[in-house]
């Protein structure tokens, strides 16, 4: 449309007609076209509802360069392609970089799509219009990713997503063109729920993969290996990209996807070894146009690096990843700085978690992900009230964000002007806008937990494990609401049931349940839990600080102290270490220990100063230190 060419519709009869250009909106990669017609045509319905946090069922077609559109081949050409339209938060941070979402781009989805289908529909399971099919990631020739779906002029390495644009940002440019009425067809309705089991069905039955050949080269077996990758087959992806890494061991393209296919399998110390090769294998300083492909490849190495040493638990290694990354694209990739947040909150480092995160929103002003993560960061050091003022910031830009008002109803629940009514009402219209989500059932559940509506807390529990039977979440947070409710006997069993869904967590939840049966006075077996939790991941700080608190209750304050300094080895920044051991130390009476580690937390976290004041003040009446307290 943009370079004025004459365009023809073809319709499904296999009618065509010239066009007329309405309206262009190059900065999200739409357009408006008009064309005249004595046939009878019936109008798309748009679906203009939230994209959502669960992924969904999503479909996409169109007719493939290699399979041209003709009045005779209309139905038999067309490519319909089944796939999973990832979750909002998910397809943020699950794309190869942040421009794969630029250009008006904001659905991932991982339907298997090809060169010529750019500007068909992604669909619904109701056959409603959701998106329009845009791109691609991946590499063609010397053109960076992501890649239009136009006509293709050599060949292509899909590595990563399929990428749309929300039939949303067509709705609301629409609305501010006062000059152009149209007569849509909208639909704001959610579409039916499957079963994860109905959707992988569905999905399986739209596939037509054939593995390459014995005359395949290594170009061949990265594309087959991308397709399973999408499909969720990761043990088949893995394999496939071994064939291409046997015929070119240098073929570093594959390397990372290889790595792609070991996160899905959670094997993330391997994924990291594979993501070094993509370091390894650099082209010579002559090859430019080849060092720059690389160079693309190398951030996106160093980003998933970054990663799979998050979920490894290796917070450090993780920080310096990610910077490798932010040096080979500096103030760009507003993702990252959102993920160094993240790390850095695991650190205990929130000063400097804010700031990377005011960086992430500095970046990209618009995207809503940004101040969500950011009012998380000042949850953990108690900022509700800014936390909530994040979160209004999001709703500003997306008013019908449900999981904004999902933690807005329960930060608000903690602060001092707490209105029930206000908290109930946003996680009311958290579970209105998601009626699906399981997860929002039980946030509300717990919340309801809290103020003891047992009844409340029941109904929702019920419905969340009717939604979602085997996810672990749910039973954690189960666990969580029957240990506010003064059940341990149920927490315990939720617990232990979170750790046979998700025995990759099962440190969280070891810690959790040994928590319940220290506050039972059952401090032998809590210590037991709190050994496991730190046997599957040694660097856990929290089972160190729990456990060193129990060795501490018993009197032993070799051992109690042994945990204290380990958790600040491991986390020397974190205020909360030392708030831990300074309580510690009351316990074992060494006092003035005790308030020189509060006076750290104080240098460390300033915006906490008032807390730990009140903490050293309550330690220093206990002594009779009246003045000092």
């Amino acid at each position: 449309v943009a370079s004025h060419r004459d365009l023809k519709i073809v319709t499904h009869d296999g009618q065509q007609y010239a066009t007329n250009p309405v309206k262009d909106w190059h900065e999200v990669d739409l357009a408006l076209l008009q064309f005249t017609s004595n046939q009878k045509y019936e109008v798309a319905t748009l679906a203009n509802y939230p994209q959502g946090l669960e992924d969904r069922l999503a479909f996409v077609t169109g007719w493939p360069d290699f399979k041209k559109a003709t009045a005779a081949t209309m139905d038999s050409n067309r490519h319909f392609s089944a796939g999973f339209l990832l979750g909002w938060a998910s397809s943020i941070n699950a794309v190869a970089q942040d421009r794969s979402l630029t250009v008006g781009k904001g659905l991932v989805y991982t339907n298997i799509t090809d060169s010529g289908m750019s500007g068909g529909p992604v669909l619904d399971t109701q056959g409603r219009i959701i998106g329009i099919h845009s791109a691609t990631e991946g590499v063609q020739g010397d053109q960076p990713s992501p890649l239009p779906e136009r006509t293709e002029q050599e060949p292509k390495l899909n590595i990563g997503f399929s990428l749309g644009i929300p039939i949303r940002t067509f709705l609301v440019k629409i609305k501010q063109e006062n000059n152009i009425k149209l007569n849509l067809k909208e639909e704001a309705s959610l579409p039916q729920q499957l079963t994860a089991a109905e959707q992988d069905a569905i999905v399986s039955a739209s596939l037509d993969l054939k593995e390459p050949g014995s005359n395949a080269d290594h170009n061949d077996w990265l594309n087959y290996g991308n397709k399973l990758w999408r499909l969720r087959r990761y043990e088949d992806a893995q394999k496939a990209l071994e064939k291409a890494t046997g015929i070119k061991p240098d073929f570093y393209e594959a390397w990372y996807a290889h790595g792609k296919a070991l996160m899905g399998l959670q094997q993330y110390q391997d994924a990291v070894k594979s993501f070094q090769k993509v370091h390894e294998y650099q082209p010579g300083a002559s090859e430019q146009v080849l060092r720059n492909r690389w160079l693309d490849f190398e951030f996106f190495a160093w980003r998933e690096q970054g990663d799979a040493l998050y979920f490894l638990g290796e917070y450090e290694k993780a920080l310096q990843a990610l910077d490798k990354a932010i040096s080979l694209r500096p103030n760009q990739d507003y993702i990252l700085y959102n993920w160094r947040a993240t790390v850095l909150n695991e650190l205990g480092r929130y000063p400097e978690a804010l700031d990377e995160g005011n960086k992430a929103i500095a970046l990209n002003p618009n995207n809503v992900e940004s101040y969500v993560r950011q009012a998380q960061t000042r949850s953990l050091i108690n900022d509700y009230p800014g936390a909530i003022a994040d979160l209004d910031k999001a709703l500003k830009h997306q008013p019908d964000l449900a999981v904004a008002f999902a933690y807005r109803g329960i930060y608000s629940s903690k602060t001092k002007d707490f209105s029930r009514e206000r908290a109930i009402a946003d996680l009311n219209q958290a579970v209105s806008l998601e009626p699906y989500n399981a997860l929002f059932y039980a946030v509300r559940g717990l919340f309801y937990a809290s103020i003891e509506n047992r009844q409340k807390f029941t109904e929702d529990f019920a419905q969340a494990l009717r939604l979602r039977p085997d996810n672990p979440e749910i039973y954690s947070a189960l666990g969580d609401a029957y240990s506010l409710l003064g059940n341990a006997k149920g927490a315990i069993e939720n617990y232990t049931k979170a750790m046979e869904l998700a025995p990759e967590l099962a440190y969280q939840f070891y810690t959790k349940r040994g928590q319940v049966r220290f506050d039972q006075k059952d401090t032998q077996e809590a210590i037991k839990d709190f050994t496991e939790a730190i046997r599957l991941n040694p660097n856990y700080v929290e089972a160190y600080l729990r456990r060193g608190t129990a060795y501490a209750q018993l009197k032993d304050s070799l051992k109690a102290i042994e945990d204290l300094d380990q958790a600040v080895r491991l986390q020397s920044d974190n205020s909360w270490v030392y708030v831990w051991r300074g309580d510690v130390y009351f316990i074992l009476k060494e006092k003035e220990k005790a308030i020189k580690d509060y006076d750290t937390a104080i240098k460390l976290t300033p915006q906490l100063a008032y807390l730990y004041y009140n903490l050293r003040g309550d330690r220093r009446y206990e002594r009779e230190d009246y003045d000092g307290a």
